[in-house]
């Protein structure tokens, strides 16, 4: 056989070779090492983010940080204090809230620059923090209250209300989400996800409520009776959620410990075990009617591996504050991280 023959079959079979080899480790990186992710051990998406340029949690974590400082140091200055002591939102916290929430921002805004320049953060002096049982919030950890992985309505008895409204908020949401008018279309977002269908809809986003929640007043009227809701603060918000079959919401750490995520089940999946929420090496599963409340300050994800016959999870979620956050910590807060 002529030898440039030979030369080119060579050349041939090591291309193929290397494309073969290639498709193998892509498959691998995104269905074994994703999968790996969901397990109770610390992953490889410690610090996952998304593409939107007006996230608190991945675009605008440093400059919240940054003007939360500069609206507190403003409070605090004599010349000042005058005229923010009438400030609808503050009212009269107590200075030592003040100081302590200033603290904490200060070493919130010190560890997300820590993050941000260490290649390999189990090296840096967050080390501590990204253990398990510990929460490690993205943005904003508020010291001094607990780190509960889960609660119980016991904590949060108002959000009675919703199991007893549940069939008109489950009504709506089937209304927006099958609805074809271009309208109503237009609220639902794709969700950035490493696999699978993750849908939102927005009803409170970043503190302010949107346009939706016009199309579902009684989820309005039922949210407008919940004490605890996070509204007016950017740490705050309030969605319908919906993963599909194959998803996978890859293992992160949500933007504070100041809240406590609600999630309440509007449609669950045939094959319920296969739909799972992990919160540090747990796991929960969704009920219809019923209530999951997690701190997503600890490493989270989700996991939907049914197959396409068992239909997507849906859920409404609230962001909560924190059982142990006092009423003067929130004046302080909301006025730190208004929106």
């Amino acid at each position: 056989m002529d030898a440039s023959i030979i030369n080119f079959l060579s050349i041939a079979v090591f291309f193929t070779a290397f494309v073969l080899l290639y498709k193998m480790c892509k498959v691998w990186l995104t269905t074994g090492a994703a999968a790996n992710s969901v397990s109770p051990k610390l992953g490889p998406h410690l610090y996952t983010v998304c593409e939107s340029n007006t996230c608190i949690r991945c675009s605008k974590n440093k400059d919240i940080l940054l003007e939360a400082l500069t609206r507190l140091s403003y409070h605090a200055s004599p010349s000042k204090a005058p005229d923010l002591k009438n400030h609808d939102s503050l009212g009269s916290p107590k200075v030592c809230d003040r100081d302590t929430v200033t603290s904490d921002i200060k070493m919130s805004l010190k560890l997300l620059k820590e993050k941000e320049q260490s290649k390999d953060p189990f090296e840096s002096p967050t080390r501590k923090s990204l253990t398990p049982g510990h929460t490690n919030p993205h943005v904003f950890k508020l010291s001094g209250i607990r780190e509960n992985k889960f609660w119980s309505l016991d904590d949060f008895p108002a959000l009675n209300v919703l199991e007893k409204c549940f069939t008109q908020i489950y009504l709506e949401f089937i209304h927006l989400y099958k609805s074809d008018l271009p309208e109503t279309l237009a609220f639902w977002q794709r969700n950035q996800t490493d696999k699978g269908r993750w849908d939102i809809l927005m009803l409170v986003e970043q503190g302010r409520t949107t346009k939706a929640l016009e199309f579902c007043p009684k989820t309005m009227e039922v949210l407008d009776q919940i004490p605890y809701l996070m509204k007016g603060n950017l740490f705050g918000n309030a969605y319908f959620s919906v993963v599909h079959p194959g998803t996978h919401i890859s293992a992160h750490h949500g933007s504070t410990n100041c809240r406590v995520r609600c999630h309440l089940g509007l449609v669950v999946p045939f094959s319920v075990e296969n739909c799972t929420l992990w919160v540090d090496g747990d796991s929960v599963h969704w009920e219809e009617g019923k209530f999951i409340f997690f701190n997503d300050a600890f490493l989270h994800s989700v996991e939907h591996s049914g197959p396409p016959s068992a239909g997507y999870r849906a859920v409404l979620m609230l962001d909560l504050w924190h059982p142990d956050i006092n009423e003067s910590q929130r004046k302080i807060l909301d006025y730190a991280f208004s929106n």
